[in-house]
């Protein structure tokens, strides 16, 4: 009775065994599976996620390029784009630190698409803020050359004032210039108040140069200076500042003048004579004799000397 009993045991332990080995097999298969299906779900899962951030990543590449496509259209408004772009590259790079990580969970990707979007909108607000300032930049371009175009214009109206009121002014000064009538010159010998006409130097004592001036009414009335220069037939100029001579300008250029005198004119036919000494440096031929006024030649008349 013993050895059947433990032989039924045995074979009880053994079909225990069996039958826990068998359970542990339903066990272990049942947990493969649901791990390769785990496996699947998880793979499925990583080529979403990844998917997306390449979605992601084409976002923002987009962004950045209509960001840059802005720059370079207008120099004026480059200095703006420049100083936002330092703000929007900022957020550009931690949108792109983000996406680097390999790690990323769907909340993440969640959060950098809502952050992408967010930054396409600030473009977009940008974009429109920078066509507003582009036309308020060309509506003052176009005013500044408008006004350009005015000044310009002013300008050429004024030039061509002066130029008239220069070519008026010069009317009147030629208008206005005195003119010596009934000029004449000559040596002559004085003897007590009597002065007697010689064509002989060595017989002359002075050389007397006479006219009278011509009634202008342009001309205006008052103090007035004319310069007598004598030409020898050296073409020097007879000069002796001990006798009145002097320096004048005459064109903006200095000459020399024999002799000066001032008189007061008022338009009544005035006469004028000159004296000159008879000196050293005079010789025989002949002379010349100018008369200014004003930068003006007023005269000329000839004499010779024998």
């Amino acid at each position: 009775m013993k050895a059947e009993e433990r032989d039924k045991r045995s074979r009880i332990l053994l079909i225990s065994i069996i039958a826990g080995l068998f359970l542990l097999n339903g066990w272990l298969i049942v947990s493969l599976i649901n791990k390769d299906k785990r496996l699947t779900v998880t793979e499925e899962q990583r080529d979403e996620l990844s998917d997306e951030k390449e979605r992601l990543d084409a976002m923002l590449d987009e962004a950045e390029e209509e960001l840059l496509s802005y720059k370079g259209r207008n120099q004026a408004l480059d200095s703006i784009v420049d100083e936002r772009d330092k703000i929007i590259a900022n957020k550009v790079s931690q949108i792109r630190a983000l996406l680097k990580n390999e790690g990323l969970s769907r909340d993440q990707l969640r959060k950098a698409e809502g952050q992408i979007r967010n930054l396409n909108s600030e473009i977009a607000m940008y974009k429109i803020q920078l066509d507003s300032l582009k036309t308020k930049n060309q509506f003052l371009q176009e005013e500044v050359q408008m006004k350009d175009g005015e000044l310009e214009t002013r300008a050429e109206r004024i030039d061509k004032l002066e130029k008239d009121y220069d070519a008026a002014m010069t009317r009147v000064r030629i208008a206005s210039r005195l003119e010596a009538l009934d000029l004449e010159a000559f040596a002559i010998k004085v003897k007590g108040d009597k002065e007697r006409e010689t064509a002989r130097l060595s017989k002359a004592d002075k050389i007397k140069i006479g006219f009278k001036l011509d009634k202008n009414e342009t001309a205006e009335k008052g103090s007035k200076t004319v310069y007598l220069k004598i030409i020898t037939p050296a073409k020097a100029t007879l000069h002796n500042e001990g006798k009145g001579s002097g320096r004048f300008i005459y064109h903006g250029e200095e000459s020399l003048y024999t002799a000066k005198q001032t008189f007061n004119f008022a338009n009544k036919n005035e006469r004028l004579n000159f004296y000159w000494p008879k000196s050293s440096g005079m010789i025989t031929g002949p002379y010349e004799a100018y008369l200014f006024c004003e930068d003006h030649i007023i005269g000329k008349v000839e004499f010779s000397l024998k």
